[in-house]
């Protein structure tokens, strides 16, 4: 090809992608298509807002409620119980020390097992305990919501308030004791529920009490 009939064909060529204004406002209007949805949009349209705690509905923040507490529980339990047999174990065997390598052997092993045995079984206790508990305050807390229509902090104080009593009357503790466990389920609550108005207000929902004092 010659020098000239390139330089023409250079010339007569125009790109498809050169700038103008109307191409500009078509990709404007293409990248809006593919826009981030709004959770608070979404959970509008699905069911109202106050059956929503951390953007979470009410059986699944059970679900997940309850397998935390029942590991946490587990957990410490296991910690608790697993030192408190071996505890129980030198208690025992104070009084007949080993004095061999293999006695020392097999004292340690016993204990182990103990140990084991005792941590396990304290885990399991507790766990079940801490998922009771903690299964009923969001059922309460719950119910709440849905005979109010409104999710707020009072809710779940009122929910942790109830279940510290129903626990305290269920194992029938003392007067002082029942004290300290409604004192920790209404702080629990009042926590739980603040954290929760908190999102609540950084996620631009309306909460009653604050739009109250606003009006004050």
């Amino acid at each position: 090809m010659s020098i000239p009939n390139s330089l023409n064909s250079f010339n007569s060529f125009t790109p498809q992608n050169s700038f103008n204004p109307s191409n500009s406002l078509q990709l404007k209007k293409s990248k809006n298509q593919f826009f981030i949805p709004d959770p608070l949009e979404q959970l509008e349209s699905s069911s109202p807002l106050y059956r929503y705690r951390a953007n979470i509905q009410l059986f699944d923040r059970l679900m997940a409620i309850t397998a935390i507490s029942l590991g946490w529980g587990f957990l410490i339990g296991t910690y608790t119980g697993a030192k408190a047999a071996g505890l129980q174990y030198l208690a025992e065997n104070a009084h007949k020390p080993p004095k061999t390598k293999g006695e020392w052997y097999f004292y340690h092993k016993h204990k182990n097992v103990r140990m084991i045995l005792g941590g396990f079984q304290s885990g399991f206790r507790l766990s079940r305990k801490t998922g009771l508990v903690c299964l009923s305050f969001g059922v309460i807390e719950g119910g709440l919501d849905e005979l109010r229509k409104e999710n707020d902090f009072f809710n779940s104080c009122a929910a942790g308030l109830a279940s510290a009593l129903i626990i305290s009357g269920f194992y029938r503790l003392p007067r002082q004791s029942t004290k300290y466990a409604c004192i920790i389920g209404l702080g629990f609550g009042l926590l739980s529920g603040g954290l929760q108005d908190y999102l609540k207000y950084i996620q631009g929902q309306k909460i009653w009490y604050l739009d109250l004092l606003k009006k004050k």
